[in-house]
């Protein structure tokens, strides 16, 4: 039965009576219809499965190289004993004043091999966390490449210490030499060997891609900067969901790795505005008081249940080939629900997540936004999501939306142009312990629906994505029937970042509907492209849902 059932019944009951003992009024004149309704609860049941292509393990090597009483130490595959003593050489013409400036440092390298210069930069990474590394100094704001090298000589030609600062001062000015010496180099923020926050360089090579941390080099065998992250941290056996890139102490890129997307996807937690896009342009259906749903995932198994706005999810993250992660089991409680006062929709979410390994995590989220059928509508959102394990950060994010749009009526629909501004807590300098809000998103599209005829439904959404690192162009079209829903889209996107890919998607789907059961398929393609090379990644997912 729907919940006002007994409320309609007990009324109807009190007016049959009174009615039935007035004397003007003819009871048998008044024959109350029995009520048809039979659920007291309305309930949904939703189950998705999918699967795609497994990834694939990648070729690495590990090398060594380290500077100590005028000798160089390295393991460097491929190197021969002339390249290395070349590296040597400079490395002590520092140490005894024969180079004397940091230009005079670039200008040592010139005739060196990209693999010399990456022994060269890691001998020299490695001297500073010898010498100049000092966790008084973590709060400094860093010094110039000039003070670098001085103190970098003095250390190397005194053996005392000379303090630079920690690992973000240090990665930050090897990022800046390696790129003055023609090795395009990003410092990446991850999690160290030890389980702490950590800051190492990553660089492009002829060959993939080399992490430089300190001495120890990473060689791996692609251009895909986020997998050769994960081998990384698969190394380190850290789990990092999460990178935050900077050149010249300014951040460049924040890539939120596929553990990282899964388990934003587990929580509920959408850092774009594509969530405020959907409660702007939608119709804000009442959500069910009972809700099933079951995803089944190549890496990510999940079950929730929601109450009257109260859930329950409990699930497990497997990694990939590559990722430090076995599997995480997760667990999760909180509230979602959505309430109309003077048509305005507000819609107040919170939860906690706790899983193996030390895992604990807290979202919050709150939408507000009008539904008038025509005219202005506006939406705002505020969200935030942290989640560490063994008190190292995992993801630490806080986004804050506005948007607007505008039903427009046409002959048979409506055009709605919308558009959506976002600003986010981002790092404000290699150290994670400062951040400050940013303008991270914009979002602009315009959303047509049109009733072809009295069964036919036309959904066209065109919208361009703008974010700090890369620019993206996309649509989407929805034939909507009685019984069928066809749904075809596409995006690509344009980086403004060399370590940040060019993108596209193609996504194409189609529902069947049979009263309060659906059915439904749809087949996903994501593409990256790293300096040509091309990686494509397929999905299919089947699901059904059924309401009662």
């Amino acid at each position: 039965m729907k919940r006002g059932f007994f409320k309609k019944a007990l009324i109807a009951g009190i007016l049959s009576t009174f009615l039935a003992s007035s004397p003007n009024i003819n009871a048998q004149e008044i024959t109350p219809k029995p009520s048809l309704e039979q659920t007291l609860v309305s309930t949904e049941i939703n189950i998705n499965y999918q699967t795609g292509d497994k990834e694939k393990n990648l070729d690495y090597s590990k090398a060594y190289s380290r500077f100590y009483n005028g000798n160089l130490y390295t393991n460097f595959p491929g190197l021969t004993t002339s390249e290395e003593t070349q590296v040597e050489d400079i490395m002590n013409d520092i140490k005894t004043y024969n180079i004397n400036s940091y230009e005079g440092l670039i200008n040592s390298s010139n005739n060196l091999s990209e693999d010399q210069k990456l022994v060269f930069l890691s001998a020299i990474s490695d001297s500073l966390g010898y010498g100049s590394y000092d966790t008084h100094y973590y709060s400094i704001e860093g010094f110039s490449q000039e003070i670098f090298f001085e103190k970098l000589q003095d250390y190397l030609a005194t053996g005392d210490p000379n303090p630079i600062g920690v690992c973000k001062h240090i990665a930050s000015h090897i990022e800046q030499l390696a790129n003055d010496i023609g090795i395009k180099t990003a410092a990446v923020t991850g999690i160290d060997r030890y389980g702490g926050g950590h800051v190492y360089d990553i660089s492009k090579t002829d060959k993939g891609t080399a992490i430089i941390d300190y001495g120890g080099i990473l060689l791996i065998d692609t251009k895909n900067i986020e997998k050769a992250l994960e081998e990384y941290q698969k190394n380190a056996n850290s789990i990092a969901f999460q990178h935050f890139f900077f050149n010249d102490n300014n951040l460049k890129y924040r890539l939120i790795t596929k553990d990282g997307k899964n388990f934003l996807k587990f929580v509920g937690y959408d850092e774009t505005s594509e969530t405020l896009k959907k409660e702007l342009l939608s119709n804000n259906k009442k959500s069910p008081d009972l809700k099933i749903d079951v995803n089944l995932e190549d890496y990510l198994t999940s079950a929730k249940i929601s109450c009257f706005g109260f859930f329950i999810n409990a699930g497990e993250i497997r990694g990939n080939s590559s990722s430090p992660i076995d599997n995480l089991t997760l667990a999760q409680i909180g509230y979602d629900n959505s309430f109309s006062i003077c048509s305005i929709n507000i819609e107040p979410s919170a939860d906690f997540t706790f899983g193996n390994g030390g895992l604990h995590g807290i979202t919050g989220d709150l939408k507000v936004n009008t539904n008038n059928k025509e005219g202005l509508n506006l939406a705002s959102r505020i969200a935030g999501e942290i989640s560490w394990m063994k008190d190292v950060s995992l993801f630490n994010d806080l986004v804050f939306e506005v948007g607007a749009s505008y039903k427009i009526p046409i002959e048979d629909g409506t055009i709605e142009p919308y558009v959506i501004g976002q600003a986010a807590l981002l790092p404000e300098d290699l150290g994670t312990d400062r951040f400050k809000p940013r303008f991270n998103e914009i979002r602009a599209g315009v959303l047509s629906k049109i009733q072809a005829s009295n069964d036919i439904n036309l959904l066209f959404d065109s919208y361009y994505l703008g974010r700090i690192w890369e620019n993206e162009l996309g649509g989407n079209v929805k034939i909507e029937t009685k019984n069928l829903e066809l749904d075809i889209g596409g995006s690509v996107g344009f980086s403004n970042y060399e370590f940040c890919p060019d993108k596209y998607n193609m996504n194409i789907g189609a529902k069947a509907i049979f009263g309060d059961f659906t059915i439904g398929a749809k087949y996903n393609l994501n593409g990256t492209n790293y300096d040509g090379e091309i990686e494509n990644q397929s999905s299919f997912s089947v699901n059904g849902s059924l309401k009662f």
